[in-house]
């Protein structure tokens, strides 16, 4: 019996005898045994060890690499790392290499359970009253039934029941099948087979959810075995191990049998390549892709359903339902190329039934520089320039970067003149050679920068922006920094900048990854500007924690004009605020007289309660 056999026997076959031996080979046959209920390391993002997506047992995550760097190169193809384990191979065993769980318990297999019960004399329901302990199995063969107890618990009418507790639930039944004939004991496996990594998707499988829900019953139960605890416990415990296991049985059968679809019939394959032709040459047009969908949908294929609802739901904030389990189910086929070049904690964004988003792995995608698949794509996450300067990326409207990689294509002279819309990530302001980006013609048709600083010591300089020949075709300008660049905030200079730069419809200053922002409105006819402070939940919070913060957004609206601007607007989640945030948004208040436009103070509120009641 061949690995794939022996999971689809073990999972989908109605036949008991086919079961039974799949039951039985699964310790030999398996790579390793999974102990751990945890996918991926936090702190690294690598798999965990003895984990749903270990590398030592599934396979490398990496082609001829091992997890920590030991090995690496097709010259030690076939080697075992001897510090992480893993086998310095191909990234390709994670879809051969099959692990199993040991339950540590008797396991009722659905298709089993007829053949069980005919043994005991049991109807099958009876059976599973027998395996979740709501009922006894006598040594005479017949059956006991539990009552309720007004606590919760159950007892049996008969003290010798209750006394025999640990002839109770699976490990009864197992026992009853043992006196009659010792082989029968085989009817009740202990392990249970975890089928490949590769099998169960890169997007949110429900496989993994039953599985490690699994797990970590299994955990607990072994624990309060090796605690001692009372008998009624792991009775208890022995229910929920049996529930979780019933459940899992219901996702992996589902699961694995839409993996065992009827392949898809045969259709003309350059027929195929043109329609897919056509829509990487025409990206925003939905027609090819319609036309695409039926040919699918006429050959079976379910991406062609997949693509047609895409289209109906194009607008939609978000996959429904069916699209998602479609997506979950189909992920790795439907990225092709693009799935090497994934970063594996990014997120991949589907429209109208293609990638148009993704985080990119730099390393992996520069062997897939060129393919056609990156048509499709609007936005890119990536520090490559040579994959950004790429003609294949024909749709792409926005792109996450950093100033390094600008400085290399404004080096190059390549023009991206599709982006619209830019992040760009700097160690410092300003960052070493701006000029020549914020001077070229690299993106000659963005209208949206942000610019990311990560610099925390040294004073930010902004001024590199004012009068650049990018800024001036600018409409959105957000700068995001961290709240120890807060003080250095000149506003009365940010509204020069905008006199100066009027196509710009909007500046944004933001702090903390946008716990504070600060929108400024361009000044209108009569010279006057607005400011809108926006303060989010977090912000609040550290308001409470760091006794400074308050004073640090004070002072650049206390240093400001009040009279150069037509209002100040302060906008906050209803939470508590902290006594030096209410006395910094005073002192603000009257700085800025009747133009302030602040929340309610806690002062005026308990003022007004106690108006209230009295």
């Amino acid at each position: 019996m061949t690995d794939g056999s022996l999971l689809e026997a073990y999972y989908l076959s109605d036949d008991p005898d086919e079961v039974l031996a799949a039951a039985a080979a699964v310790r030999e046959q398996s790579h390793g045994e999974v102990r751990k209920p945890e996918l991926v390391y936090v702190r690294t993002g690598k798999p965990e060890r003895d984990g749903l997506l270990c590398a030592k047992i599934f396979g490398p995550i990496e082609d001829h690499r091992c997890l920590c760097g030991k090995l690496a190169g097709r010259e030690h193809a076939g080697e075992q790392c001897d510090r992480c384990g893993v086998l310095c191979g191909e990234r390709a065993l994670r879809g051969q290499r099959w692990a199993h769980i040991d339950a540590t318990v008797p396991l009722l297999h659905p298709m089993l359970a007829q053949r069980i019960a005919s043994l005991l004399g049991l109807s099958e329901r009876s059976l599973s009253r027998v395996a979740r302990g709501s009922a006894n199995l006598r040594d005479d063969g017949t059956l006991v039934l539990a009552k309720r107890s007004e606590f919760g618990g159950v007892h049996f009418d008969d003290p010798d029941e209750d006394e025999a507790r640990d002839r109770r639930g699976l490990t009864r039944i197992r026992q009853r099948l043992a006196a009659l004939d010792a082989e029968h004991a085989a009817l009740m496996p202990e392990l249970v087979p975890v089928p490949p990594a590769a099998w169960r998707g890169g997007q949110r499988d429900a496989q993994d959810t039953a599985f490690m829900r699994l797990v970590n019953r299994r955990n607990r139960y072994v624990r309060l075995i090796e605690l001692d605890a009372p008998p009624i416990i792991l009775d208890n415990e022995q229910r929920l191990l049996f529930d979780r296991y019933r459940a899992l049985m219901k996702v992996l059968r589902r699961e694995l049998s839409a993996r065992k679809a009827p392949a898809p019939r045969a259709r003309d394959a350059d027929r195929e390549a043109a329609l897919l032709a056509a829509i990487r040459e025409r990206p925003a047009e939905d027609e090819p892709r319609a036309v695409y969908a039926d040919f699918l949908l006429a050959h079976g294929d379910p991406r062609g359903e997949f693509i047609s609802m895409q289209l109906e739901n194009k607008h939609a904030a978000r996959l429904s339902k069916v699209e998602s389990e479609l997506l979950r189910r189909h992920f790795e086929q439907w990225m092709g190329p693009l799935g090497q070049a994934a970063a594996r904690d990014g997120h991949v964004v589907f429209r109208r039934g293609f990638p148009v988003s993704i985080k990119v792995d730099d390393k992996a995608a520069a062997e897939v520089i060129g393919e056609a698949a990156w048509a499709t794509l609007e936005h890119v996450e990536s520090g490559s320039a040579e994959l950004l300067a790429d003609p294949s990326l024909r749709a792409l409207e926005r792109i996450s970067t950093n100033f390094r990689t600008l400085r290399a294509l404004a080096k190059d002279e390549a023009r991206l003149g599709g982006v619209r819309s830019a992040l760009v990530r700097m160690r410092s302001t300003p960052p070493p050679g701006h000029s020549s980006v914020v001077e070229g013609d690299v993106l000659p048709a963005l209208r949206e920068l942000t610019l990311l600083s990560s610099g925390y010591r040294a004073e930010e300089d902004w001024s590199w922006l004012d009068g650049a020949k990018l800024t001036k075709q600018l409409e959105a300008l957000t700068l995001a920094s961290n709240s120890d660049h807060l003080e250095e905030v000149r506003l009365d200079d940010w509204l020069a900048f905008l006199s100066r730069h009027r196509q710009l419809r909007t500046l944004c200053l933001t702090f903390d990854r946008k716990a504070l922002c600060f929108d400024i409105t361009p000044p209108g006819e009569d010279g006057l500007a607005e400011l809108t402070i926006t303060a989010a939940a977090k912000f609040i919070e550290y308001t409470s924690i760091i006794d400074e913060l308050p004073d640090r957004l004070a002072r650049p609206l206390l240093s400001c004009d009040p009279r150069r601007w037509r209002a100040l607007r302060f906008e906050a989640p209803d939470y508590y605020l902290s006594d030096s945030l209410v006395d910094a948004l005073r002192r603000v208040g009257e700085h800025f007289g009747d133009k302030a436009r602040l929340p309610e103070l806690r002062e005026v509120a308990e003022a007004r309660s106690a108006e209230v009641a009295g």
